[in-house]
């Protein structure tokens, strides 16, 4: 009895699936079954029938050319009794695809491994290539874009609306034209302690709340102490009020953000100085296969902790370094996958207490801001930080043709929110009082972020400055 493996099926799919089969043939090669020679003899049958006839042979010719050997005709008839079910698939193609590239590279570290052993020492043969077109195998025919010929693609693409990610604040999305584009990477760049944490947790949170899976991977802070920043933004309460909750009143908060999306915010921790971009890929892969979870947008924290692929190279300097990091990621997640990237960049000296930040306030790498599809540069002076507010400039941008534009938005620190100044957000959030408690505590805490802040400084949003006690008999009454 024949032992039915997936070369079987490649061989169902060559008879029953013409569009894969017509990608197919021109590369198809007996060397790809070098360890069945049943199957590779049946395969230079096809070839050879293909390239007398300029036509692929139906299974009843396959049988009559294949009669004289019958355990060579037991494969075959074994291969034709696979539904045509499983090689009608969308990605049979791709799946034979990866057999093959897999197939081709071990047959090239074969080729490697027979020079070694038995060569005289006076052969010089380079295998670099013959690896890196093993690597490279694909069925696709279709290798860049002719300018004249693919004008209809152009025209589609065009007018096809890209997929963007809003923010949650009005006036930043018009800054990004419309929010964070698919395939895009964005840096918030900021000086120490000024709030690029903050504005990325806020973001993330937002994104989560409208309805998106969000994936924030840190490298400085401690993923529950991020994770605190955004209950703290979702559930409208400040981190000492969060504390004040009670264990069961704490995780009772479980069901009421359910209640409030269905999407998910994964928070992975990385060792700074250790994660690169294959790293990613993996952290991707594992939260895909374990977790069946994929991210709509990644929050990269920061990209300056992030070291490049392979072994370590002490020639390279820090700028090189980080643009080499900048490139690696951008094409291996955002190009590649499709997925936005949103990471945070660090000020130098020069742009501490700056009121204005520029790509030259850039510390260790101006190279990583050249990968970068947009930066937006946040500072807070002294008069911003009484009256609760950031100025942000876009100080790159390939997304709209608006370099240096500057805006003002709001900032609750208590609370990690952040809010656009012509008006309060109108995002869901976690309702702390349950409805019926509400007439009985008008001091509960709002549903949304406080609006903008008057004119006058001295004028100071009091209204979470009640007493500690009875602060903490209010909240014990949640949920």
């Amino acid at each position: 009895m024949v032992n039915v493996q997936f070369p079987h099926l490649i061989i169902k799919t060559l008879f029953c699936n013409r569009s894969a089969r017509d990608r197919m043939v021109p590369y198809l090669s007996a060397d790809w079954f070098r360890e069945n020679i049943n199957i590779s003899t049946i395969i230079e049958n096809v070839i050879k029938y293909v390239e007398k006839y300029t036509t692929f042979p139906n299974a009843f010719e396959m049988r009559n050319m294949l009669r004289n050997d019958t355990q060579i005709l037991e494969e075959f008839d074994a291969a034709m009794e696979i539904p045509d079910e499983e090689c009608m698939t969308e990605y049979i193609l791709d799946d034979i695809e990866v057999f093959v590239r897999k197939k081709l590279i071990y047959q090239v570290t074969v080729e490697i491994q027979e020079s070694l052993f038995h060569s005289k020492g006076d052969e010089e043969t380079s295998y670099a290539q013959k690896l890196a077109d093993a690597e490279a195998f694909t069925f696709k025919t279709d290798i860049g874009l002719d300018l004249v010929d693919d004008l209809e693609m152009v025209y589609e693409d065009m007018i096809t609306c890209v997929k963007v990610i809003g923010t949650g604040l009005k006036d930043v999305d018009v800054l990004l034209n419309g929010g964070v584009p698919e395939k895009v990477m964005i840096g918030v760049l900021a000086a120490t302690n000024v709030g690029k944490t903050l504005i990325m947790t806020a973001i993330a949170s937002n994104m989560m709340a409208a309805g998106h899976n969000v994936l924030y991977i840190t490298m400085e802070d401690p993923d529950k102490k991020i994770a605190l920043r955004m209950m703290q933004n979702i559930c409208n309460i400040s981190q000492d009020q969060l504390k004040m909750l009670n264990k069961n009143s704490f995780i009772s908060l479980k069901e009421k953000m359910k209640a409030l999306t269905d999407r998910h915010l994964k928070i992975v921790e990385l060792p700074d100085s250790t994660a690169n971009a294959m790293r990613i890929c993996t952290v991707l892969k594992d939260l895909k296969d374990k977790k069946n979870f994929l991210p709509e947008i990644i929050f990269l924290d920061y990209i300056g902790c992030m070291i490049p692929n392979g072994r370590p190279n002490p020639t390279l300097n820090s700028n090189t370094i980080l643009q080499k990091v900048a490139a690696e990621t951008r094409g291996a997640i955002c190009t590649k996958m499709g997925i936005p990237i949103v990471t945070a960049l660090q000020t130098n000296r020069g742009g501490f207490d700056s009121a204005s930040v520029d790509l030259n306030d850039v510390a260790d790498s101006y190279g990583s801001t050249m990968k970068l599809d947009a930066v937006l540069a946040a500072t807070q002076d002294t008069a911003m930080l009484e009256q609760g507010m950031y100025k942000l400039k876009v100080a790159k941008t390939r997304l709209k043709n608006n370099k240096g534009t500057e805006l003002m938005i709001g900032v609750n620190i208590d609370k990690q929110q952040i809010y656009d100044l012509n008006g309060s957000s109108n995002r869901p959030q976690v309702q702390i009082l349950a409805p019926t408690q509400a007439t009985q505590a008008t001091q509960a805490l709002p549903a949304a972020p406080k609006p903008a802040q008057p004119e006058n400084k001295d004028v100071v949003d009091n209204s979470y400055a009640v007493n500690a006690a009875q602060d903490l008999d209010k909240i014990n009454q949640i949920l």
